[in-house]
């Protein structure tokens, strides 16, 4: 089965405004995490850092995308996805909260939006050992894309591996 995954919105912050007015607020700011590990890109990712140094001072970076919890609520991503399996496109939508739009067409294009904790429990799921092989190669297409936007730290505390050429999620103990 042919799968491609395309990020086609991710949620942005407005850094300037953002820093200007928490800064004259808190009279802190909120790249501290990002500016004391070098990382110049402001990204998703640094956003949810930002967000994880504005609910508690001092957080760092990497931790803070490691359990990132229940700041991923405020961050969504929209793929743009081909797929010629309909019902698994729905089997991903009936899993957590996420919308989708289908196409008529077959094989199947729709764009599938959620925010980060939904798309984080819901591969977590699609790549887990009793998930079907339909699932599991759904959830590599959709944790590839993640990982090219700078997110893969979100699964940091699953380990990757491959059975017959499949991805399946384990919690590391």
């Amino acid at each position: 089965m042919q799968i491609t995954v395309l990020p086609i919105t991710v949620t942005t912050l407005n850094w300037n405004q953002f820093l200007t007015a928490t800064q004259s607020v808190l009279k802190r700011s909120m790249s501290a995490s990002l500016d004391k590990r070098s990382v110049a890109d402001r990204g998703l990712a640094s956003a949810i850092a930002a967000f994880g140094e504005f609910q508690c001072q001092g957080t760092d970076y990497l931790q803070v995308l490691r359990d990132a919890g229940s700041l991923l609520k405020h961050f969504s991503v929209s793929f743009l996805i081909v797929c010629d399996d309909e019902t698994l496109l729905l089997e991903l939508v009936g899993d957590g909260d996420i919308k989708i739009i289908l196409s008529d067409e077959t094989p199947k294009l729709c764009i599938i939006t959620a925010s980060l904790e939904s798309w984080r429990t819901t591969l977590i799921n699609f790549a887990c050992q009793r998930a079907t092989h339909a699932q599991r190669h759904l959830a590599d297409e959709l944790l590839s894309a993640f990982d090219r936007l700078g997110l893969g730290k979100l699964w940091d505390n699953y380990s990757r591996a491959r059975r017959d050429q499949e991805l399946i999620l384990t919690e590391k103990r």
